[in-house]
């Protein structure tokens, strides 16, 4: 499925994740492709860059291999490179439902229907597309966001889901959760030390670090309640 018009984005998102049987959904961001450490010495940069590819997809592989039995849906910018793909081309391995939404802007660049089951292209409301069109639809779309590095379109959406969360935890309701991953450049390691409101900070990010891939799902099936979910719809099965 793919949704290009703003107007029907709610009711259309909806109605796939009843088709689906979805009840959460747990975005991935991260690096893309294009977002890597340049340095003088290109032998270093490229081991470098391959030891943080690796460590993240590992983290990627045990998170959507222990929420494989969920009710879930993972969702990234669902373009081509770095994180977005390859949470993606994980997530279809543990046959996870995907969403991908990018700026009309990045339309070429998105990966096809074999990666992506819900793909949302979002139009510029004023002015020429650009990326981070995209932010506000991603952001309000996750009840979660495991971070893996990034840079400005990660900040962006961090920002986003704390403001978002002001007025959540005001209405007693649920926050989104923004769970970094340490160690992977950059926003991760920084993303805590982002300015806001304290009770906010403390209900959006985990109270302990978060290292592995086993941390961020165990995270995930705590705050989410996944575990009341999945037996509710074991008659779907």
């Amino acid at each position: 499925m793919k949704i290009t018009s703003l107007d029907d984005i709610n009711s259309w998102v909806r109605e796939w994740m009843d088709r689906e049987w979805i009840h959460k959904i747990i975005a991935i961001s991260g690096w893309s492709s294009a977002e890597k450490i340049e340095w003088a010495n290109p032998e270093i940069v490229t081991k470098l860059n391959e030891s943080i590819a690796e460590y993240v997809n590992a983290v990627i592989e045990w998170t959507l291999k222990k929420l494989q039995d969920y009710r879930v849906a993972i969702l990234t910018g669902g373009t081509k490179g770095g994180v977005p793909e390859d949470a993606l081309k994980i997530a279809k391995k543990y046959w996870l439902q995907t969403i991908g939404v990018y700026p009309a802007r990045g339309a070429k660049n998105a990966l096809s229907e074999e990666y992506i089951d819900c793909a949302i292209e979002v139009k510029s409301i004023f002015g020429e597309s650009r990326w981070g069109d995209e932010s506000p639809v991603f952001t309000k779309l996750a009840d979660a966001n495991i971070v893996l590095g990034g840079w400005a379109g990660t900040l962006i959406e961090v920002a986003h889901v704390l403001k978002i969360n002001e007025w959540l935890i005001d209405k007693w309701e649920r926050p989104k959760y923004i769970i970094p991953v340490s160690g992977i450049p950059w926003m991760g390691s920084l993303i805590q030390l982002l300015p806001g409101k304290s009770h906010v900070k403390r209900a959006t990010f985990p109270e302990n670090e978060i290292k592995t891939g086993q941390q961020v799902a165990d995270y995930l099936e705590k705050k989410l309640n996944l575990d009341d979910d999945h037996r509710d719809n074991d008659w779907k099965s």
